[in-house]
């Protein structure tokens, strides 16, 4: 299994991070987003401090809203 990269963004850049998720991927990155991995009912804060630990690395989108 490749490594999985955690991509830590301020929501407000989600438009844009979504974008460069997507491009990111086609070019062969596997990228925990934790809004298409967290699913209903699951308690995030566990899931994000796992995704965390358990990442290879972090992409962070730094902008005045991070």
């Amino acid at each position: 299994m490749p490594d999985i990269y955690f991509m830590s963004y301020a929501r407000g850049d989600s438009r844009f991070v979504l974008r460069l998720v997507n491009q990111l991927e086609l070019l062969g990155a596997n990228l925990f987003v934790d809004r298409s991995v967290i699913g209903a009912g699951e308690v995030w804060q566990k899931t994000i401090e796992e995704a965390i630990r358990t990442s290879a690395g972090v992409i962070v989108a730094i902008s005045p809203k991070y």
